[in-house]
């Protein structure tokens, strides 16, 4: 990744506690832009972080730097500050995003509010189902050509990528949205790229550290996920002190196959802020009426959230 990492901003100037996006594997910031489309109330600030590897201006050994001892999380949290202070961020993540967020939110506390958690991972071999293509990947020389050879053929057709797209679905999604504009981003990033963040994943389990992250997370789990099985999901559950479910008849992504319905959940979320806690050992954040502080259980706005619920 780069020194300074491309951006995506949706709202620059805004009210509220910030909304920062962490798109998922084979994705790009571009996946959120139909639930943003869709949501022209929201008025905090709001930015999209590209995942290492998925940027046209990655080069492979700025992303192997990026990668080592996993420091561009640190560069995230570098990034954030950077924007907003002091200020605790709200975490959206889908999939891999996910999985970076309970990263940053272990490794820097006290930048995280709370988190949106969808189709999140724990580990990379999503309990030893690791897809035959990432070993695949993973051999030298045949690696890398076969992985560049699976980008190409998924990327240069409209149609192909749509089939791909739809083969994370729920079988019966029928009014889905597809970001069209992310076929362009990723077939502009190098491939090799892309399969050193695979790879890395692949490697990486947070499982055994979910009990020292006690933020607020809402995790949105499609109960047909083909990708990260709900059994796995709920393991996230399990593990997080202060982590909430909420099911959905979708595939694995459920803000593009059931749009309406997650729109719902997404504002309910949003309006369920957990109350910051007080530390006289911190000083007060810069944004308006918020304070860098730990947060308690959210008050969550939907019915029967705790646990698990399907509304």
């Amino acid at each position: 990744m780069q020194p300074d990492i491309p951006l995506k901003w949706y709202r620059q100037d805004g009210e509220g506690t910030p909304l920062v996006f962490l798109h998922g594997l084979f994705e790009t910031s571009a996946i959120w832009d139909p639930l943003i489309d869709g949501l022209p109330e929201l008025s905090a600030p709001m930015v999209a972080l590209p995942l290492p590897g998925h940027s046209s201006l990655d080069t492979v050994q700025g992303v192997r730097e990026a990668l080592a001892g996993d420091s561009f999380i640190d560069s995230y949290a570098d990034t954030l500050r950077g924007l907003f202070g002091d200020c605790p961020v709200r975490l959206v993540g889908h999939s891999t995003g996910g999985f970076i967020s309970l990263l940053l939110a272990r490794r820097h506390p006290d930048l995280v509010r709370d988190m949106c958690l969808i189709g999140a991972l724990v580990s990379g071999d999503l309990d030893g189902t690791r897809r035959l293509s990432i070993g695949i990947s993973s051999l030298p020389i045949l690696g890398p050509l076969t992985f560049g050879w699976m980008c190409r053929y998924w990327l240069t057709d409209p149609h192909r990528f749509r089939r791909g797209m739809e083969a994370v679905f729920a079988p019966a999604a029928t009014d889905s949205l597809l970001p069209y504009r992310m076929r362009g981003e990723l077939a502009a990033v190098p491939p090799e790229t892309l399969r050193l963040m695979a790879l890395w994943l692949a490697r990486r389990s947070i499982r055994e550290t979910l009990a020292e992250i006690d933020h607020p997370a809402l995790c949105v789990i499609g109960t047909q996920d083909p990708v990260v099985p709900p059994a796995h999901q709920l393991g996230l559950i399990k593990g997080l002190p202060n982590g909430h479910a909420l099911l959905m008849n979708t595939g694995h992504l459920p803000f593009l196959e059931d749009p309406n319905r997650f729109r719902r959940i997404f504002l309910n979320w949003l309006a369920s802020a957990p109350e910051p806690l007080s530390d006289p050992a911190r000083p007060a954040a810069s944004a308006p009426a918020i304070r860098a502080s730990r947060a308690r259980a959210p008050r969550w706005a939907l019915p029967a959230i705790q646990g698990t619920s399907s509304p």
